[in-house]
């Protein structure tokens, strides 16, 4: 029997992310259909299953012919790609359609979070490193829970209002 825990999204069915095992981390891609099959298949193994509960699959993997077993999957919240556009949104106070360091850092604050800046040498962060910059803390420190912080800033903050002193 093998625990796992997974960052998924999942966007018309369709599953990507990363996946939490013994022998390490591992992208996978998947699917869970609407009456809860569950797919998930990485560069070594492929997991099949059933939803059990929300945020719980159970089921069988195999590794090519050779290995197999059975393995209970937690799947973690994180925030979606659309609400960390919003997100953004608000955070980018002068409406460049890029994130500054102040910007950044505002936010983190905001959320009791240190910045983690990876700066490519132009002082911006699109939209896209900036999801990047998310899903970093959520799988690099689970326990910090960046995706709840988001969805509790969202719910406190709207677009177009901009940020206050935190």
């Amino acid at each position: 029997w093998m625990s796992m825990s997974a960052k998924l999204e999942v966007s018309s069915g369709s599953v990507k992310g990363m996946v939490r095992r013994p022998s390490g981390e591992a992208a996978c891609t998947g699917y869970v259909s609407s009456s809860g099959s569950f797919q998930l298949q990485t560069a070594e193994d492929r997991y099949s299953g059933e939803v059990t509960k929300e945020g719980v699959v159970s089921g069988t993997w195999s590794r090519g012919s050779y290995r197999s077993g059975a393995f209970q999957l937690t799947m973690e919240k994180q925030i979606s790609r659309e609400d960390l556009k919003t997100v953004f949104g608000i955070v980018d106070m002068d409406r460049s359609g890029t994130l500054d360091r102040r910007e950044v850092v505002h936010l983190m604050r905001a959320m009791r979070c240190s910045a983690h800046w990876k700066d490519d040498g132009d002082g911006k962060m699109s939209f896209e490193e900036f999801v990047d910059m998310i899903r970093d803390y959520d799988y690099r420190w689970p326990s910090i829970n960046v995706s709840d912080k988001l969805t509790m800033f969202l719910g406190s903050h709207k677009p177009g209002e901009g940020l206050s002193d935190p």
